[in-house]
């Protein structure tokens, strides 16, 4: 059984005002005691009070690590208890009374209707309140049946909605539940210019009606409105993906079913209430939350500057008229259809290697650039890293001709070397030049890449101009968005298996540049295929997730850096 936090719908104090309103609250009686048993020695108190007996009161886990940070739990009548304290066989833990009137010191449900058999209120996100939730006289949410009106539907931890309770035993209750109707607002991936009707799990419909559509570097970001049930609210983002219409998430990656850091949010609800046949229509409106205007804001600021800074001529990127682009202070030579513009964002891979190189402690890195196109990432390490060696690959011999000459304008075509070589294949001894090879086998400290990863399906959300102008090599990749960073994991570990140890010692890093939304799926490839794991995340001038560090996943008996 399960429920929500406790709250009251009361002004939250000062925060120095918290400690004071505890102690108060202290002396009201133990709500739940549990005896450690034998099997739970050793157990720390903060993974103990995760049990059930204290779960089905508190409802979720973060509000039981709540109670124990705030001293509302007891161990053998101690109050606040550090966290990691070891427990015995034998000792009590107890819950002490007053937890939601604390809770409720930290949260505010904001009253916007209240009869004798009816309450709605304004929920803000950051909590969630499970159906059957109850409600006493003076709005304090409590556990189900210890109070006097229920919650009628689920609400979502993530989510700002109206929560609507009705008294128990009360004749209303049909007239609300068949009259409750809601509109969601939410920012989806997708470029939606029409209304739309999308079947809800239980066959009914919701009614998705398009607001604003703003272009993205990625796509689009549209704000739509739905009407639907509330009761519909947990499945509303799992149903809109079915018809490939993703909602937006704060951290991106696969698609989840909960609403958690998702926007949506509920802007109005309506309902009818009476008694006979005296009904009254109750209608409530809020307003957007500032972040979703704040996304919509940041999205149109990005284009304004793309298109301030780049003019185009039938659709021709300006770099490709004048031969040149610029990138981390340096000019570099640029031919459509030969190399991909150097973009802005790319200059975030740059830094994330210079921070991982700067925690070495290596006075001559050696550095591996996978897809080097115009040279552009590797030419500016070795600019920022006057001892360090560079090794570029690419597939085409154009982009390679392009970026030896690069080298050669800036004088630096004695510390680079340049390579026809695919790197899905790098184990593969026959199919790369006996140069390269033993390069390989010399190890790099730092492996750098920035793959295509459209998939051939998201060139409707690429602009005309690449589609146009640019080499499609370098943007989009068969196999789905992801199958450059599986065959370059996998093509590392073989070369690692084989005894080429590409990565030099414990020391290597992988430096990836990802989508804005890819983060959390290269996260697992690295870590699935290559056995590498995380240690940095970067993020652009826009505050996107851009580029993802690994270090090899050292075992218990190897030693660090």
């Amino acid at each position: 059984m399960r429920w929500s936090v406790f709250l009251r719908s009361t002004q939250a104090p000062k925060r120095n005002s918290l400690v004071d309103q505890m102690s108060g609250l202290a002396g009201q009686g133990v709500r739940v005691k549990v005896v450690v048993s034998d099997p739970y020695e050793g157990y720390r108190i903060n993974k103990f009070v995760l049990l059930d007996e204290f779960r089905r009161v508190l409802g979720s886990r973060s509000n039981t690590l709540d109670a124990l940070k705030l001293g509302f739990f007891v161990l053998n009548g101690e109050r606040n208890v550090e966290p990691t304290r070891l427990l015995k066989a034998g000792d009590s833990v107890e819950l002490l009374e007053g937890y939601q009137s604390c809770l409720g010191a930290m949260f505010k449900l904001e009253r916007r209707m209240s009869t004798e058999n009816i309450k709605v209120f304004w929920k803000p996100p950051g909590f969630p309140v499970a159906p059957g939730s109850t409600m006493t006289e003076n709005d304090e949410i409590r556990p189900r049946e210890e109070g006097a009106f229920t919650s009628l539907y689920r609400v979502n931890r993530g989510v700002g909605a109206f929560l609507v309770m009705v008294r128990d035993g009360c004749s209303e209750k049909e007239y609300v539940l068949q009259s409750l109707s809601a509109v969601m607002r939410a920012l989806v991936g997708s470029e939606i210019t029409s209304s739309l009707s999308i079947p809800a799990h239980d066959g009914r419909m919701y009614e998705v009606s398009p607001l604003t559509s703003t272009k993205t570097g990625t796509g689009y970001v549209s704000t739509v409105d739905v009407e639907c049930s509330p009761l519909d609210v947990s499945n509303l983002k799992d149903s809109l993906a079915k018809e490939g219409i993703n909602v937006l998430t704060k951290s991106g990656g696969r698609t989840r079913s909960s609403l958690k850091g998702t926007y949506v949010s509920m802007i109005s609800l309506r309902f009818s209430a009476g008694k006979d046949a005296r009904t009254h229509e109750h209608t409530f409106h809020n307003e957007e939350p500032a972040k979703f205007r704040a996304l919509r804001e940041r999205e149109e600021k990005f284009q304004a500057q793309k298109f301030t800074s780049v003019r185009y001529e039938d659709d021709m990127p300006l770099a490709y008229l004048r031969g040149s682009q610029e990138f981390d202070s340096l000019s570099l030579l640029v031919e459509k259809q030969l190399v991909i513009v150097p973009r802005k964002a790319t200059e975030t891979l740059v830094h994330a290697c210079m921070n991982a190189l700067g925690g070495m402690g290596v006075d001559r890195p050696r550095i591996l650039d996978l897809g080097t196109g115009s040279g552009n990432i590797i030419l500016a390490l070795l600019n920022r890293l006057p001892t360090a060696f560079g090794v570029a690959l690419d597939l085409s011999t154009d982009a390679l001709r392009i970026a030896s000459s690069n080298a050669d304008n800036l004088r630096m075509s004695d510390r680079c070397l340049f390579h026809e070589a695919d790197f899905a294949k790098l184990h593969e001894s026959d199919k790369i030049p006996s140069e390269l090879r033993n390069e390989l086998r010399r190890g790099f400290d730092v492996i750098v890449c920035n793959p295509p990863y459209y998939s051939t399906d998201d060139q409707r959300y690429m602009s005309t101009s690449a589609r146009k102008h640019e080499p499609l090599m370098g943007l989009i990749t068969d196999g789905g968005s992801y199958k450059c960073y599986e065959d370059i994991c996998r093509s590392i570990r073989e070369c690692q298996n084989s005894g080429i140890e590409i990565l030099r010692g414990h020391t290597g890093r992988l430096i990836f540049e990802v989508s804005s939304r890819g983060a959390h799926d290269v996260q697992e490839i690295c870590e699935s295929i290559a056995d590498m794991k995380l240690e940095s995340l970067s993020k652009d001038s826009y505050k996107l997730d851009r580029c993802l560090t690994f270090a090899p996943n050292l075992k218990p008996s190897e030693p660090g850096p």
